[in-house]
């Protein structure tokens, strides 16, 4: 079981507090997690803007905490999602290692999925890796590359991705089972599990939490799309409406809170019908 000290604990509360309460910071070379970033691509945090990103700062909060954050939607919170924007891949990277500015106090693994305009369709894994081979403390890292012969697709610029955080041994899977085969812990893998040729739908477990920073490369914030652009097809129209419908009333974690305050209702419904129709720039 893992024990953290008072110092862990009261920056994990803080941050919380902090994601609660604020609203969506604007994109600048470092992104704070703000509201709650969801587990998956429709609960998913957009980091919007066109400037280049260096970092993803945020928390893995851990098991629930009794009271009014459980009807929020904000229980458990093992995974963290986020959608970017890869404006150069020859050069990208996602790491939590130390050495390349990243940083976490728990055992982390980052993953990495098509985005909603992806010619493969959203959800699907690309990378994955538990540990940075110069990791000292669990940091993991990704980049362009596998080491585990499998044949992900390549990544393509000016293409928005799904780039996910969790604690080991929290991993991404489907009803075709996990999508990675992650066989050995610094193994950067691409998505050779049974569930490998599906989108994401799960996680297996819970894994460890505590605090990080994603350092990045080659990663921009998504082009200037409204928030009421739910799948981010780069118009406000009757498809996000009809996601916004479907998600009507929920506390949980959703792209289709539209001004965050941690529940899809009308004030949100109001929001998408006064931009509907907006195109991005």
């Amino acid at each position: 079981m893992r024990i953290l000290n008072n110092h862990t604990i009261g920056s994990l509360l803080l941050a919380m507090i902090a994601g609660v309460f604020s609203m969506p910071a604007s994109a600048g070379p470092t992104w704070p997690e703000g509201p709650e970033a969801g587990p998956l691509p429709d609960s998913s945090q957009k980091i919007n803007g066109a400037g280049p990103i260096l970092a993803i700062s945020g928390s893995l909060g851990g098991p629930p905490i009794p009271g009014p954050l459980i009807a929020r939607g904000l229980g458990g919170d093992f995974q963290d999602m986020y959608l970017v924007r890869i404006d150069d891949p020859s050069v990208f990277r996602a790491s939590t290692d130390p050495d390349l500015d990243g940083f976490a106090d728990f055992d982390t693994q980052l993953f990495l999925f098509t985005g909603p305009d992806h010619p493969d369709g959203p959800g699907l894994g690309i990378f994955a890796n538990d540990e940075s081979p110069s990791a000292t403390g669990g940091e993991s890292f990704i980049n362009g590359n596998v080491n585990d012969g499998s044949m992900p697709p390549q990544l393509i610029a000016n293409v928005h991705y799904f780039l996910a955080i969790s604690g080991f041994d929290s991993d991404p899977g489907n009803a075709g089972g996990a999508i990675f085969n992650q066989a050995l812990p610094e193994e950067r893998s691409g998505p050779d599990g049974a569930g490998g040729m599906a989108p994401i739908e799960n996680w297996n477990s819970n894994g460890d939490f505590g605090l990080y920073q994603i350092s990045l490369q080659g990663v921009a914030g998504q082009t200037l799309c409204p928030n009421s652009d739910i799948n981010n097809d780069g118009i406000t129209d009757t498809a996000d409406l009809g996601i916004l419908i479907a998600q009507f009333g929920s506390p949980v974690s959703s792209l289709a809170d539209l001004n965050a305050d941690g529940v899809v209702d009308t004030a949100d419904l109001g929001i998408l019908i006064a931009e509907f129709g907006v195109q991005c720039p």
